[in-house]
């Protein structure tokens, strides 16, 4: 785990100090507040670098997913094969086992909603929101030009 920033928040003199790109190998001193009695939340103010989504090359993908089916159709076993290969490609077991699946589904050996058909049911309902702002802002268009319009409201 490597430390990415540091913040000490509450001090009278440390108000939002921050320390950012500290090497894996520098010591660090923890502040402790006034008379010493410190925070009770002094780490919370320490946040670790997260691990960003790693995107693998399409290459990799495609090669992992058709080892892992050669070798189901070969053994004819399972289990432990995903994790094998996903060692093997240093590539996420869950990563692998997604593709796979994925490409079960695609292929119409695994029951599932398809590639193509996901995309298309996230356009309809991309397209369903919008729809329905649109109507929104119609409505209360219709709304507003009523009561310019009535005769019996004041002006």
């Amino acid at each position: 785990m490597r430390l990415a920033e540091a913040r000490f928040l509450g001090f009278k003199r440390f108000t939002d100090l921050r320390i950012t790109g500290i090497p894996s190998s520098a010591k660090l001193v923890v502040l402790a507040g006034p008379n010493g009695s410190g925070k009770s939340s002094i780490f919370d103010g320490f946040r670790t670098k997260r691990p960003t989504q790693q995107r693998y090359p399409a290459e990799l993908h495609d090669r992992g997913v058709r080892m892992v089916l050669d070798e189901f159709e070969r053994s004819g076993e399972r289990h432990g094969v995903v994790t094998r290969i996903a060692a093997q490609l240093g590539v996420g077991t869950e990563s692998l086992r997604k593709w796979v699946k994925q490409t079960e589904v695609d292929g119409g050996r695994r029951p599932g909603v398809s590639s193509a058909d996901q995309q298309r049911i996230s356009a309809l309902e991309k397209e369903e929101r919008e729809l329905r702002r649109a109507n929104e802002i119609l409505k209360a268009a219709s709304t507003f030009f009523a009561r310019e319009l009535d005769p019996r409201l004041p002006k």
